[in-house]
């Protein structure tokens, strides 16, 4: 029996490196195969390219800093930084979510800014 052929209707079946069928309802799209092929590698390269580009350092580089003033964890171990503007002061968190910490202390946490500040000097 041909491999080509459904083996219920014996109608002829497309190869699969001829053409690859798509039904859409009533409709039918047909695609090249490296069409097809090349469409995936595209889309496989361009997440690959995301997934290795380097997060980019917002923010102050004489940051007193290298860890989060709420939490301690590394500055961008969680991606970029998040930098906020306190009274026209740059603070930076390791995360969004250390922003509501802060908001509840601020002094405390300006505090260890400007002691690192003072002792980076």
């Amino acid at each position: 029996m041909d491999s080509s052929l459904n083996p219920m209707s014996h109608a002829n079946m497309p190869r699969p490196w001829d053409e690859a069928g798509l039904r859409m309802g009533a409709d039918s799209v047909r695609m090249d195969a490296m069409k097809l092929i090349r469409a995936f590698c595209l889309t496989a390269s361009l997440i690959l390219a995301a997934c290795e580009e380097k997060p980019k350092k917002a923010g102050d580089p004489n940051y007193p800093l290298t860890v989060c003033v709420v939490s301690g964890e590394k500055l961008g171990s969680m991606g970029a930084p998040y930098v906020h503007k306190h009274d026209g002061k740059e603070v930076q968190f390791c995360c969004k979510n250390c922003l509501k910490d802060f908001d509840r202390e601020p002094e405390k946490y300006l505090a260890k800014i400007d002691a690192a500040a003072k002792a980076k000097k």
